[in-house]
């Protein structure tokens, strides 16, 4: 079976090997593969320095298991050095929420900046990690199917509104498989 998915997808060996024991399934057939090949899913953690520090490990996780998905990341822009050291992240998104609380005019000049970045980008998932209203209205403006803690454990309980799919458990890898795979997003 590995052969003929491999000349169907175009594997390497090397993937075949380390797809094989957690990433073709056979219930998700050749379509499921390729989504999850070329996938792109955004991880919305703007703040705080030790949230962002947490949240690291599972990208790294999601990236052992499924190594082929693009990881990018929106965060404050203070912070942006943090998640820029992961290997797996493609691409720091900045944003400056702080910066724009104490200067509305400020704002209303970068703002549109900001944001034709943040949508020049159709995401597989979009995963809001930090579960507040700011995060949630960020993840809201981006592209793609938004998942967020639900209602019981988001930490500001209106934020679990402005997703497509919540949960009380974000697992990345989770999330990534039943929402890019089984969902057919």
């Amino acid at each position: 079976m590995a052969l003929g998915l491999q000349e169907k997808m175009n594997f390497k060996n090397k993937e075949i090997e380390r797809y094989s024991r957690q990433i073709i399934l056979k219930n998700i057939g050749i379509i499921g593969q390729k989504k999850l090949k070329s996938s792109k899913v955004l991880i919305v953690k703007t703040s705080s320095l030790g949230d962002i520090v947490h949240a690291l490990p599972a990208v790294t996780e999601a990236s052992h298991f499924l190594p082929s998905i693009q990881f990018d990341w929106l965060v404050e822009e203070s912070f942006c050095s943090v998640p820029s050291v992961h290997p797996s992240i493609n691409t720091i998104i900045p944003v400056s929420l702080r910066k724009w609380r104490r200067s509305l005019s400020l704002a209303a000049i970068e703002f549109p900046s900001f944001l034709r970045k943040l949508r020049s980008t159709d995401y597989d998932l979009i995963i809001d990690s930090q579960g507040l209203l700011k995060s949630a209205l960020l993840t809201m403006l981006s592209r793609g199917e938004r998942v967020g803690f639900d209602l019981k454990s988001s930490r500001e309980k209106a934020a679990s509104f402005f997703y497509t799919k919540s949960s009380n458990n974000l697992c990345f890898y989770s999330l990534c498989e039943s929402n890019i795979i089984n969902t057919g997003v």
